[in-house]
């Protein structure tokens, strides 16, 4: 027997299923959404990707009603690090979005400095006191014109060259300089145990010249020589010399090349390498002992690129972003310098990490510092417009 529905039966069905689908509808229009409300210091924005922004301040609530899904939230409060998270909006849910936002340093301003100060600290270190500052500008007031000034690690000793001769200074003895037995043309480099290191021109036979690396025990005005570590038969007129860490290998950069050469001596089994041949080297920091950065400047280029070296593994890494003044941190980390993202600040201080090859934002700065440098207490000094500012945090 077949069983059939009489015409008003099946009108009747139609409206209850177009009753309960208008109920589903209005179901999932009302009740498939969640509120969410956002708690943190104010005044702050938060943005919600593809849908609104907020502006909370003392007079809103700062909530809003989302349909249930996923979400991503951008909050932003000047002075602070920007924040972003993913935010999941339940079924007729109701949740609080704590932002803690965290202060973004800035530059607190230390001194002023004359053109003076900054050449002398440009050439030496940014953590002078004021006292050792004075010292030495007292002993340079008949030398403004010279052409390299060296400063020992631990600020006792000063080598001056004006380009005619060399002259040394003990700082806390007050005493006048005194000349050194040493050619203007040779190069020089403090090393951390205080000895200094030099190339030295030696006649190897009456027409020509060799160069020797030499390390010199300075104290009291004089060089107690050491036999040379290791010799150049041909000589390198421009020379940098910059020992690593513990003084056991230093980079030597020829820059007078046209392709700037540059060398590695280990004074422990008394191995020169040459490494290679790269365009413009200008400058080499060492990581730690085993791990250095060059910094190649190219024509067109404002910035330089840099070359990452492992003593031990012989390995050499291009890092092609646009990074200067580098200031390692750890094996790991470095505060740069990078072009900035507008007029208004041109330049932004960065954290780069080495082996993910990121730059993490720290803060805008309006003009191009001259000298970035981490002091003994482990505070990040920068040197830009004739003045010193420090790393600060805005609490």
């Amino acid at each position: 027997m077949e069983f059939r529905l009489s015409p008003q039966a099946r009108f009747i069905a139609l409206i209850i299923v177009a009753i309960l689908l208008l109920l589903l509808i209005i179901i999932l229009f009302v009740f498939n959404k969640g509120r969410v409300a956002f708690e943190g210091e104010r005044p702050f924005t938060v943005t919600i990707e593809g849908y609104k922004t907020l502006n909370c301040n003392q007079d809103n609530d700062c909530e809003l009603t989302l349909a249930a899904g996923n979400y991503q939230v951008i909050a932003r409060k000047n002075d602070f690090f920007t924040i972003q998270k993913e935010l999941q909006v339940g079924f007729n849910s109701s949740s609080n979005v704590d932002l803690e936002f965290v202060p973004r340093p800035s530059l607190g301003k230390l001194t002023e400095l004359s053109a003076s100060d900054v050449k002398i600290l440009e050439n030496t270190t940014l953590g002078l006191d004021q006292e050792t500052l004075n010292s030495i500008k007292e002993l340079l007031s008949e030398y403004e014109d010279y052409q390299e000034l060296l400063i020992s690690p631990d600020q006792k000793y000063i080598i001056l060259n004006t380009g005619n001769e060399v002259f040394a200074a003990q700082l806390d003895s007050k005493s006048d300089f005194k000349e050194l037995p040493l050619s203007p043309t040779d190069s020089y480099a403090f090393g951390g145990d205080n000895h200094l290191y030099f190339l030295s021109n030696q006649r190897f036979s009456k027409n020509q010249l060799f160069q020797e690396l030499i390390v010199g025990r300075y104290s009291s005005q004089e060089i107690d020589q050491i036999p040379s570590l290791t010799a150049f038969l041909q000589t390198i007129d421009n020379a940098r010399i910059i020992p690593n860490p513990s003084n056991q290998k230093f980079i030597i950069i020829d820059l007078d090349n046209s392709e700037t050469e540059l060398y590695l001596f280990n004074q422990v089994n008394s191995t020169r390498t040459k490494i290679q041949s790269l365009e413009n080297i200008s400058n080499a920091k060492w990581i730690n002992d085993n791990s250095f950065l060059a910094e190649v400047r190219k024509a067109g280029r404002a910035f330089p690129e840099l070359i990452y070296y492992d003593f031990e593994k012989e390995e050499i890494i291009d890092i092609n972003s646009n990074l200067d003044l580098i200031e390692p941190i750890d094996e790991q980390n470095m505060f740069a310098v990078i072009p900035g993202e507008n007029a208004e600040f041109p330049f932004q201080l960065v954290n780069f990490n080495l082996p993910d090859q990121t730059a993490s934002f720290i803060l805008n700065l309006e003009a191009r510092p001259v000298k970035i440098e981490i002091d003994q207490s482990g505070k990040l000094l920068v040197l830009v417009n004739n003045q010193i500012f420090t790393l600060t945090n805005n609490n």
